[in-house]
C-alpha cells in the first residue's frame, strides 16, 4: 500500500481492529502511516486471550509513522493481551499522541504471573518493540504515562533499539519515552542522541503520616518518574548510544531525569558522547535499586538533582513516599572518557510551600542536602575518569555513600567541588577513599572539605592537595562544624603518596580532623601554609591523639593554628592513649606557629601524649605564645633526634623549642642549637630557651655545631624540674643568656627547693663554655643538687653573673677542662656548691685538671668582689 493516513474511528482502531485468539495481525510494506485517529489505538487495536498469538507487527514502512493520535490510549496501537512491534521504518516515528502511550499502549494478558526483573532481562523477550527506525523517534507525547510506549504487560519488557537518528523531545507525565509497569525497559543502539525527553508533572500535596516527625503533615508527592524510561518492577537498560544523553528532564518535581527503576536496576553504558544537562529533583540521570554507568566517551556534566540516586529511606522522605524500601543500593560509575563536571542537587522551593513546611523546614532541607551531586547509594564507586571531577555540589559534593565510597583512577584533578553538609567530594559513612588522581584542590564543606567518614577516610596517589577548606556554616551542625579542611574521619584518616599539601584551612584540622588516628605519608613536596582557627594547622587528632607524619620530601612550613601549628593530638579522655610520630622530613620544619593568644601551644606539635621527632631537616623560626615554640607534650615524653640542620630561632614563653611535662630528649643535631628563646612579657621572661620540663629531665646530646645565643628568664638553654644533661657538643656552649638564673642550665629547684633534685651534667664539649650570662645566679649552671663539668676542650671563660658562675647545692666535679679564665661575678666564686644542701652534701669541688686555671677578672682565682675563691671548699 501507499500512504495509510487520515483514517479514524470513534471507538477503537483508526485503521485496524482485530480480536483473535489464534492469529497475529500485520501491517507491512506501506509508504507512511500518518494522521490516523481513534479513542483507543489511532492506527490499530488488537485484542487476544491467547498466550502465544494475537500480536501486532507494523513493519517495512517506507516513510514515517507520524501525527497519529488516540483520545485515550495508544496513539498508534493499542494491544490487550498481545505484543506490539514497530520495525523497519524508513523515516521517523514522530509526533504521535495519546493520553497514555503516545505510540503504543500494551495491557497484560489475563492470569499471567509476572517474571522477575532478572528473568525478563535474560530472556530477551519484549512485549513492545520500536526498532530499526532510520530517522528519529521524536516529539511523541502522552498526557499521562509513556510518551512513546506504555506497557502493563506482566511477563515482557519494552525495547526501543536500532534507531538511526535521535530519540528526542518525547514527553509525558511519567516515562517520557517508556513507561513499563511490570516489565523492564531496554533502549539501545541509537545512532544519534537520547535527548530532551521530558516530563511535565508538578508536585501533588498529600496529607500523610510522617514517621520521623511523629505527626501528619502535607508534603509533595510526585507523579513524574523517568524522563526517558520508567519501570516499576523491572530493570532499565540504556546502552550503545552513538550520540549524547542530554537535556532529559523529570520536570519541576519529578524523579529520574533519564531513568527510574522503582524495584529494579538501571544500567547506562557505551555512550560515545556526553551525559549532560539532565534534570530531576532526585536522580537527574538515574534512580533505581542499583545503578551502573560505564563507558562514556564524553563528560558527565551539568546534571541537576543528585544525578545517580539509589532508592531508599535513609533520611525521612528521601524516596518521596517509597516507604517500603529501606535499603539503598549501590552505584558504579566507570570508564568515563571526559570529566565529571558541575553535577548539582536541587533544593525544592520550600519558601513557596511555607504554610506546609513551617514545622519541619530544616528537616526537609536536610533531606535533600544529604545526597551526592553525582551519586548517592549504599556503596558508591567511581573508577577510571579521563578528565576532571570538578564543580559538583550537593549535601556531599560528588558522592554520598551509606557504607563505602571510592573514587579512583582519575586522570585529571578533583577540584572546586562543594558540600552543604559533609564531604566536599564524598561522604562515606564506613569508608571514603580517593586513590589515583591529579590535584585535589579547592574543594569545600562544613565538615571534611574533600572527604568525610564516620569510620575511615583515605587519599592516596594524587597530585597536590591544595586550597581545600572546611568552613563554618551559620546553620550549625554541632561540634564537628568546620572540621577537616581535607578529611574528617571518626576512626582513621590517611593521606599517602601525594605532591604538596598546601593552603588548606579549617576551624579544626586544616588538613585532617580525626577522632582516632591520622597518617600523612610520602609527600613529595612541602606541607605548607595550612591553617586552622583552633587546633591543628595540618592535623587535629581530637580524641585518641594517634598521629604519624612521615616521609615528607619538602618541609613543614608556615602552618598555623591556635594550638598545634602543624599537629594537635589532644588526648583528653580517660583511658585513651595517644602518640605523635613526626619523622623523615627532608626539608626544614620552619615558620610554623601556634598564635592563639593564651591558647597558643605547640608551634609545630601540641599533644597530650608522647612525641617523637626523628630524621628531619633544620627546625627553625617556629613560634607559640605560651608552651613549646616547636614541640609540646603535656602528658608524656618528648624526643627530637637526628636533625639534619640547626635547631634555631624557635620562640615560646615556656620552652622556646620544646616543652614537656615528661622528659625532653634532644639527640643528634647536625648543626647548631642557636638563638632559641622565650618571650619577655609582663609575667616575666619564661623558662627554658631551648627545652623546658618542669616535672621531668632534659637531655641535649650530640650536637654537631655550637649551643649558643639561646635565652630565657630561667635556663637560657634548658630548664628542668629533674636532671639536665648537656654532652657531646662538637662546638662551643656560648653566648646563652638568662635574665634571672641559669644562663645555660637551670635544674631541679622548681620541685623541692635547694637540695631537692636536679643533677646537672656538662660533658664532652669540643669548644669553649664562654660568654654565657645570668642577671642573677649561675651564668652557666644553677642546679638543685650536684654539678659535673668534664672533658671540655676549651676553657670556661668570660661567663658573667651577679652570683656564682656555677651555682649548685650538692657535690661539684670539674674535670679535664681547658681552663677557667676571665669569668666575672659580683659575689661568690666561679663555682659555688657549698650552700646548705641535704644531709651529707660536702659542697666541695673534685679537682680541676687538664688545663691551666688562668686569671679570673680582678681577683686571680677569686671573684670580682674578692669575697671567695675559685670555688667554695676548693
Amino acid at each position: 500500500a501507499g500512504r495509510v493516513s487520515y483514517n479514524s474511528a470513534v471507538q477503537s482502531g483508526g485503521v485496524v481492529y482485530a480480536q483473535s485468539s489464534e492469529s497475529n495481525s500485520i501491517i507491512d510494506n506501506v509508504g507512511s502511516i500518518e494522521s490516523n485517529t481513534a479513542a483507543h489505538g489511532g492506527v490499530a487495536y488488537v485484542l487476544t486471550t491467547s498466550a502465544n498469538n494475537g500480536d501486532l507487527t507494523i513493519s517495512n514502512v517506507l516513510g514515517s509513522v507520524a501525527y497519529n493520535s488516540a483520545e485515550f490510549s495508544g496513539g498508534v496501537a493499542f494491544s490487550l493481551g498481545g505484543g506490539v512491534r514497530l520495525e523497519h521504518v524508513g523515516g521517523s516515528v514522530a509526533s504521535n499522541k495519546a493520553q497514555v502511550g503516545g505510540v503504543f499502549f500494551l495491557e497484560s494478558r489475563g492470569g499471567e504471573q509476572p517474571r522477575s526483573a532478572d528473568e525478563q532481562r535474560t530472556t530477551g523477550r519484549f512485549g513492545a518493540q520500536v526498532r530499526y527506525v532510520d530517522g528519529d523517534v521524536s516529539q511523541n507525547a502522552a498526557r499521562l504515562h509513556g510518551g512513546v510506549v506504555y506497557s502493563n504487560a506482566r511477563d515482557n519488557g519494552v525495547e526501543i533499539a536500532y534507531i538511526g537518528g535521535n530519540v528526542t523531545a518525547n514527553a509525558a507525565l511519567s516515562g517520557g519515552v517508556v513507561y513499563a509497569t511490570w516489565g523492564g525497559a531496554s533502549i539501545h543502539d541509537l545512532g544519534g542522541d537520547l535527548s530532551y525527553n521530558t516530563l511535565f508533572g508538578d508536585a501533588l500535596f498529600e496529607y500523610q503520616y510522617v514517621q520521623a516527625l511523629g505527626n501528619y503533615e502535607y508534603f509533595p508527592v510526585s507523579d513524574s518518574f523517568g524522563g526517558v524510561a520508567f519501570s516499576r518492577f523491572g530493570h532499565v537498560d540504556i546502552y550503545v548510544v552513538k550520540g549524547s544523553i542530554e537535556g532529559n528532564s523529570a520536570g519541576s518535581a519529578g524523579i529520574g531525569g533519564v531513568a527510574y527503576a522503582f524495584s529494579g536496576d538501571v544500567t547506562i553504558r557505551d555512550v560515545e558522547g556526553r551525559i549532560s544537562l539532565n534534570t530531576g529533583v532526585l536522580g537527574s540521570i538515574a534512580y533505581g535499586a542499583n545503578i551502573e554507568v560505564h563507558t562514556v566517551g564524553g563528560d558527565i556534566s551539568y546534571n541537576t538533582g543528585s544525578a545517580l540516586h539509589t532508592k531508599g529511606r535513609y533520611n525521612g522522605l528521601l524516596a518521596f513516599g517509597n516507604s517500603e524500601n529501606f535499603e539503598n543500593g549501590n552505584v558504579l560509575v566507570s570508564n568515563v572518557g571526559g570529566s565529571i563536571l558541575a553535577n548539582v542537587c536541587v533544593t525544592p522551593d520550600f519558601g513557596a510551600f511555607s504554610r506546609f513546611f513551617e514545622s519541619w523546614d530544616n528537616y526537609a532541607r536536610a533531606d535533600f542536602f544529604l545526597n551526592g551531586g553525582l551519586a548517592s547509594g549504599h556503596d558508591v564507586t567511581i573508577d577510571t575518569v579521563g578528565g576532571d571531577i570538578s564543580y559538583n555540589a550537593c549535601g556531599a559534593g560528588v558522592a554520598f555513600a551509606l557504607s563505602t565510597g571510592r573514587i579512583r583512577n582519575v586522570g585529571g584533578d578533583i577540584a572546586h567541588n562543594q558540600s552543604s553538609y559533609a564531604g566536599g567530594v564524598m561522604l562515606g559513612f564506613d569508608e571514603a577513599t580517593i586513590e589515583g588522581a591529579g590535584h585535589i584542590a579547592y574543594n569545600s564543606a562544613p565538615v571534611g572539605g574533600v572527604l568525610a567518614s564516620y569510620s575511615v577516610a583515605r587519599i592516596a596517589n594524587v597530585g597536590d592537595v591544595v586550597g581545600n577548606t572546611a568552613y563554618y556554616n551559620d546553620e550549625g551542625r554541632g561540634s564537628t562544624q568546620g572540621s577537616g579542611g581535607v578529611i574528617f574521619a571518626h576512626d582513621r584518616a590517611e593521606i599517602r603518596s601525594c605532591g604538596a599539601i598546601e593552603h588548606n584551612t579549617a576551624d579544626q584540622g586544616g588538613v585532617i580532623f580525626s577522632r582516632g588516628a591520622a597518617l600523612i605519608s610520602h609527600v613529595e613536596g612541602d606541607v605548607a601554609f595550612n591553617h586552622a582557627r583552633w587546633r591543628g594547622g595540618v592535623v587535629d587528632a581530637a580524641v585518641e591523639g594517634l598521629v604519624l607524619v612521615e616521609y615528607v620530601g619538602g618541609g613543614l612550613l608556615y602552618n598555623s593554628a591556635a594550638v598545634g601549628g602543624v599537629i594537635a593530638a589532644v588526648d583528653r579522655y580517660e583511658g585513651s592513649h595517644g602518640g605523635v610520630v613526626l619523622r623523615y622530613v627532608t626539608g626544614d620544619i620552619a615558620h610554623n606557629s601556634a598564635d592563639g593568644g593564651q591558647l597558643g601551644k605547640g608551634g609545630v606539635v601540641a599533644a597530650f601524649a608522647s612525641v617523637l621527632v626523628d630524621g628531619v631537616g633544620s627546625i627553625h623560626r617556629n613560634f607559640a605564645v605560651v608552651y613549646g615554640g616547636a614541640f609540646l607534650s603535656l602528658d608524656g615524653d618528648l624526643t627530637v633526634r637526628n636533625v639534619g640542620g640547626d635547631v634555631s630561632y624557635n620562640v615560646a614563653f615556656y620552652g622556646g623549642f620544646a616543652y614537656a611535662e615528661g622528659n625532653v630528649r634532644i639527640e643528634a643535631v647536625l648543626g647548631n642549637v642557636a638563638y632559641n628563646s622565650t618571650l619577655r612579657t609582663l609575667l616575666g621572661s619564661g623558662t627554658g630557651g631551648v627545652a623546658c620540663s618542669p616535672f621531668g629531665d632534659v637531655s641535649i646530646h650530640v650536637v654537631g655545631g655550637d649551643v649558643w645565643g639561646n635565652s630565657s628568664g630561667f635556663g637560657g638553654v634548658a630548664y628542668a624540674g629533674g636532671d639536665v644533661s648537656l654532652r657531646d657538643i662538637h662546638g662551643s656552649v656560648s653566648d646563652n643568656l638568662a635574665s634571672e638564673g641559669g644562663g645555660v642550665i637551670f635544674s631541679g629547684l622548681v620541685l623541692r627547693g635547694p637540695g631537692g633534685v636536679g643533677k646537672t651534667e656538662i660533658a664532652n664539649v669540643g669548644g669553649h663554655i664562654a660568654r654565657n650570662q645570668a642577671n642573677r645566679f649561675g651564668a652557666v649552671v644553677m642546679s638543685g643538687t650536684s654539678v659535673s663539668i668534664t672533658d671540655v676542650y676549651g676553657a670556661i671563660e668570660k661567663n658573667s653573673s651577679v652570683g656564682p658562675i656555677v651555682q649548685g647545692y650538692g657535690s661539684l666535679t670539674v674535670y679535664n677542662v681547658g681552663g677557667v679564665v676571665f669569668n666575672a661575678t659580683e659575689f661568690g666564686g666561679v663555682f659555688d656548691c657549698a650552700t646548705a644542701g641535704p644531709p651529707g652534701a660536702s659542697g666541695s669541688v673534685g679537682y680541676v685538671a687538664g688545663g691551666e686555671a688562668g686569671k679570673n677578672a680582678e681577683g686571680g682565682l677569686q671573684s670580682r668582689a674578692g669575697a671567695a675563691g675559685l670555688a667554695r671548699g676548693f
